[in-house]
């Protein structure tokens, strides 16, 4: 009889870690969060039971998980900079065969510095620029993956 590896306990403690969603924000003389961060989790499990293909029949157990990160500096009022992490599986899983949290990897979707003067503000950097709403509110379980063909992310830019 083969015995199964041991799951990591830093997988594991990570996780839990994560999953909690923690906030933060360090206050700096009273005023605006100088430093705040947040950690949003999602476990998610995909789960196809019944299918006339054999390869169709899985169970994909996952966490997706958006840690995000802003940094205000008090000697420069207005100016900040921002970055927008995504932590998800890479790629799908292989035909028929289910997994439970493998092939995660983390990438960096936004990073870009915003000064704010007035009624106006400036990005520069990596982002996802505004550019229609459909993917956000189309209808049924489906709608966001016809109106997705659209949406820009990802992008060098510079905006106001």
């Amino acid at each position: 009889m083969r015995k199964k590896p041991a799951r990591p306990a830093q997988r594991v403690g990570v996780g839990a870690l994560l999953a909690a969603g923690l906030s933060f924000a360090a206050e700096a003389g009273g005023s605006e969060a100088w430093f705040s961060w947040s950690v949003p989790a999602e476990l998610q499990n995909d789960w196809n039971y019944r299918s006339d293909s054999p390869d169709n029949r899985l169970n994909d157990l996952y966490l997706t998980i958006e840690p995000e990160a802003t940094l205000r500096l008090p000697s420069v009022p207005g100016l900040s900079i921002f970055a927008h992490g995504v932590y998800e599986p890479m790629r799908g899983p292989a035909p028929g065969r289910s997994r439970a949290f493998k092939d995660h990897g983390l990438f960096l979707e936004d990073m870009y510095v915003r000064y704010e003067t007035g009624p106006v503000a400036f990005r520069a950097g990596k982002m996802n620029p505004g550019f229609g709403i459909a993917w956000d509110r189309a209808p049924g379980i489906y709608g966001d993956e016809f109106a997705g063909d659209y949406e820009l992310t990802e992008r060098i830019a510079l905006s106001a």
